[in-house]
């Protein structure tokens, strides 16, 4: 064998290797499909199938390009290889086995004529211990192998094998994703629907969110949800997605043949339109109302990404006696966001909000009695953490009201146990509806306050990233830059009070004051628009309007610089995107 790649770590302190390199090969077959992106994951074969025995043989017949150890060795283990794309091939497999105690062989085979999802050549990984606390670790490929062959591995895969092996900790419990289902099936399930739905959606989607992301998620959690309902032989006559939001999750099940519907206190035009054929209600869900506000026929409860309704449906579900799923995202309590940070159990220090709040939904529903099961679902979200909830053959427990009561009452004691559901309508309140008379007001005293503490020994001179730049035109007043502490106290109680109504602070209100005012690394300085600030574009999103159409509407907006500037706008009238009112006499 001949050295492909290699890299030296040194530990803070001596560490196991044999334990660290067990723990790396079980990364590497277990997430693989986290650096091979053409993988949906890898599923164990058990020994004594028909597959691992013809596997088995196979690898044994490659004994002759790499050393295979001996024919008891009970370090042998098997993975099928599960693509994303129906052009790679569901016949590949991927052989291991340790050779000794550093050292592990790996083989790839495929069955059938397909493509392989991988590169089908054979590879070593090695351990080397330096000394206490330094090892090396490399990846080795049989002598005849061209090493340009293996570029992948060693450009894609060893960098991040190398960064798993520098941050393992053995003490974390690894967490399989799409683990209550086939992943086999729920690839199928998937590549079908995202072919036949999901990919003529993205094509057609009028919302303003990126399709690629949203419509594809939703692919996945509706083919989780039938490969869920499959497995466990309980596939519900009637769900109900509550907070559906733009109901493409309904609409994705309601084609698969799954009767439900999906409520929302507000209706979307989307759903008019693309989600026309799916069963969608604009109605409030109120958990303390009778029925609450459901279909009477209601046999399984979804809750994805439904914010305030997140620990209630642990709660309906009982109420009902049926299963549910819920996926929570943003951190609400009963009757408040949850903003609890629960202490880590056998560290120091705190669990972060999230994990706080996924305790809390974890122990609502245990409580309850509900046979529940934690998965992480393989869709673009960093909020992919799942309950699945089921009542027991026994059912919930006989006390479940008495339980209800005990965990929705409020902590302050308070009788008032009224859920508040979100308003129809949602306003803006990033400072934006401040009365304009209001921002005015205040964007003018911030702006004087820039303007008169200049020193004039710098007129000309501009602040640009902590470095003063020389401008072309010198008889432009650019102002100061203030830390934005010592502008607030020119405000007054008043001012402050108008942006705190509006869940904002002088940070927020300024960056929606974008004509007059720059605000950067926590100070403000007047915007220079002769040094334009260019808008990070995704190229993704789909534009709401042309350049054109938002650059007349621009124009129809007085300049604040030519308006109330003493020097008046520094750049023409034809250059300036907003409308200047005066002649351009006393323009730069």
């Amino acid at each position: 064998m001949k050295l492909l790649v290699e890299d030296s770590c040194v530990f803070e302190q001596a560490i196991s290797v044999i334990d660290f390199f067990d723990k790396l090969i079980e990364l590497w077959c277990e997430k693989m499909h986290t650096v091979n992106r053409r993988l949906t994951g890898t599923v164990q074969i058990e020994e004594g199938n028909d597959k691992f025995e013809h596997i088995l043989g196979r690898a044994k017949s490659e004994d002759g390009e790499i050393h295979l150890g001996a024919d008891d060795n009970p370090s042998r283990k098997i993975y099928q290889l599960t693509p994303k794309s129906s052009r790679y091939s569901e016949e590949s497999y991927l052989y291991l086995e340790k050779i000794d105690a550093l050292t592990c062989v790996f083989l790839c085979f495929t069955l059938d004529e397909n493509e392989p999802p991988v590169i089908a050549l054979p590879y070593q990984f090695q351990c080397i211990e330096v000394d206490t606390n330094c090892v090396k670790l490399a990846i080795l490929i049989p002598d005849a192998k061209n090493a340009e062959e293996y570029w992948w591995t060693k450009d894609y895969a060893f960098p991040v094998l190398f960064k798993w092996f520098r941050t393992i900790n053995l003490d974390r419990k690894m967490c399989r994703t799409n683990r209550l289902i086939d992943i086999r099936d729920y690839a199928r399930t998937y590549r079908k629907m995202k072919n036949s739905i999901g990919r003529q959606l993205a094509e057609q989607w009028t919302e303003q969110t990126d399709p690629q992301k949203f419509v594809f998620e939703d692919c996945g959690i509706a083919s989780y949800l039938l490969e869920l309902w499959s497995i466990k032989g309980n596939r519900p006559s009637f769900f109900a997605d509550l907070g559906c939001g733009n109901g493409l999750l309904v609409h994705l099940l309601n084609k698969s043949g799954v009767k439900g519907c999906g409520l929302d206190v507000r209706k979307r035009d989307i759903w008019s339109s693309l989600m026309a054929s799916a069963d969608l209600r604009e109605s409030v869900v109120d958990p303390n109302a009778e029925g609450f506000g459901l279909p009477p026929n209601v046999d399984f409860l979804i809750g994805n990404h439904s914010d305030e309704l997140t620990p209630w449906i642990p709660v309906m579900a009982a109420r009902l006696n049926c299963n549910f799923m819920v996926i929570p995202c943003c951190p609400f309590g009963f009757y408040a966001k949850y903003n609890t940070k629960d202490k880590a159990e056998g560290q120091k220090g705190r669990m972060s909000i999230y994990e706080s709040f996924l305790n809390f939904v974890r122990k609502i529903a245990q409580e309850l009695g509900f046979d529940l099961e934690e998965d992480r679902l393989s869709i673009p979200s960093t909020k992919r953490i799942c309950f699945v909830g089921t009542v027991p053959p026994n059912g919930l427990f006989c006390n479940v009201n008495e339980v209800i009561e005990r965990l929705t009452k409020r902590k302050d004691n308070s009788a008032d146990t009224q859920f508040v559901a979100r308003p129809k309508q949602i306003t803006n309140r990033n400072c934006s509806n401040i009365p304009r008379e209001k921002q005015f007001e205040i964007a003018k005293k911030i702006f004087d306050v820039l303007l008169q503490s200049a020193n004039p020994s710098t007129d000309g001179l501009v602040l640009q990233e902590f470095r003063l730049v020389s401008m072309i035109c010198r008889n432009w007043n650019p102002g100061i830059e203030l830390p934005l502490a010592e502008v607030n106290e020119f405000l007054t109680e008043e001012d402050r009070n108008w942006m705190k109504a509006q869940n904002g602070g002088l940070q927020t209100f300024l960056k929606n004051q974008h004509q007059t005012f720059q605000v950067y690394g926590g100070t403000v300085r007047m915007r220079d628009w002769r040094r334009p600030v260019e808008p990070k574009r995704n190229p993704k999103k789909k534009k709401k309007e042309d350049e054109a159409a938002i650059a007349e509407r621009r124009k129809a907006i007085p300049c604040f610089m030519d308006e109330w500037h003493p020097d008046g706008c520094p750049l023409s009238a034809e250059q300036c995107m907003y409308g200047h009112r005066k002649s351009d006499s006393n323009s730069c």
